[in-house]
């Protein structure tokens, strides 16, 4: 595709490059360019990342999930340009999206890291415990598993068949990879805050760093690049149920409503593919509507029909599910019910 910003008619077709690991690489055109998590990987495992090169530096969104994937990222933005990294943006503070800081601050000595400022204090709290609780859980699973291969048997003395054993194989040796690359993490924080909104330089473009309130967490932002038309959007709006554990139903939805009016031709989701992305927003943003209509403070509210209704109204809002009736959805759904009547009788 031409290194040109697209047409004012819509957004222009994405060409795919050949991909490595996890992750393909897409030219999104005009010097725009994403990482996007393989489909066979599932999309929910990885986070995408977004790539601006401008005339006089390149600023990239989400740093991937550990140093090594970090490098791999660089290693590719390389291959596009010879321009450093002057800046690097935290979308939210979870670990797939941040645990990569630390390669991008050693090759680029100085890069600014810009995140909210609850980003950086939920980093050096909650996301270093979580970091040592996901590798004290893979230590222990792989050596339960490497136990089992030992001696040829479970714990409870079932002799493990030969399918058993193949399995146990794969997934030592992928939890030992995995530890491996957990352990080099050493957690860095955004060091530039953005509490409300910041521009940034790249020479000839500029891109528009957003806070659209407490949402998916307490310090989502949102990146804009205007001259191609297209919004980075973190974890706001997801290919597959958004998580809201660390966040507010309430807060997501008014986030969303915020962004739907802004000329956005495309959204980018951190988690799944660039197509369609202005549809699955609209469709999410919808179902949040509803969530918190159907709710609106009352504490009667039956959260189980609630979730049955909306499964039949909103199927297209939550890709991955296997139609209306699906326990896993209706369940999801219930849980959000839940959620936004807690916080809207706060």
């Amino acid at each position: 595709m031409p290194e040109t910003a697209p047409e004012q008619g819509g957004p222009q077709p994405v060409a795919r490059s050949a991909a490595s690991g996890v992750w393909a690489y897409e030219d999104l055109g005009g010097g725009v360019h994403a990482s996007v998590t393989r489909p066979e990987e599932g999309y929910s495992r990885f986070a995408n990342s977004l790539i601006v090169i401008g005339d006089s530096g390149v600023a990239v969104v989400d740093a991937r999930d550990s140093p090594a994937a970090a490098r791999e990222l660089i290693a590719h933005i390389r291959t596009l340009t010879d321009l450093p990294v002057v800046a690097l943006i935290s979308s939210h503070g979870h670990w797939d999206h941040v645990n990569g800081n630390q390669a991008f601050a050693d090759a680029f000595p100085g890069l600014p890291i810009f995140g909210h400022p609850e980003t950086g204090r939920w980093m050096q709290a909650e996301g270093v415990v979580r970091l040592r609780e996901r590798i004290e859980a893979l230590a222990a699973r792989r050596d339960r598993l490497s136990r089992w291969l030992a001696g040829g048997a479970r714990d409870d003395g079932r002799v493990l068949t030969e399918e058993e054993v193949a399995e146990a194989t794969a997934i030592v040796r992928s939890d030992s990879a995995k530890i491996a690359r957990f352990r080099e993490v050493d957690v860095t924080p955004p060091d530039r805050a953005v509490t409300d909104s910041a521009v940034i330089d790249l020479g000839g473009r500029s891109i528009v760093v957003l806070h659209p309130g407490p949402a998916h967490t307490a310090g989502d932002l949102v990146v804009l690049v205007p001259d191609a038309g297209l919004a980075f959007m973190g974890d706001l709006i997801e290919h597959g149920p958004p998580f809201f554990g660390d966040g507010t139903v309430v807060g997501s939805r008014d986030a969303l409503a915020r962004l739907a009016d802004r000329g956005i031709e495309r959204f980018l989701p951190a988690h799944g593919p660039t197509d369609g992305a202005v549809a699955l927003f609209e469709a999410q943003l919808a179902l949040l509507e509803d969530v918190v209509g159907a709710t609106d403070g009352s504490t009667a509210v039956d959260a189980a029909a609630v979730a049955r209704e909306l499964a039949r109204q909103h199927e297209a809002a939550l890709p991955g599910f296997e139609g209306p009736e699906d326990p896993r959805l209706l369940e999801y759904l219930r849980g959000l019910v839940e959620a936004a009547r807690e916080e809207s009788g706060e």
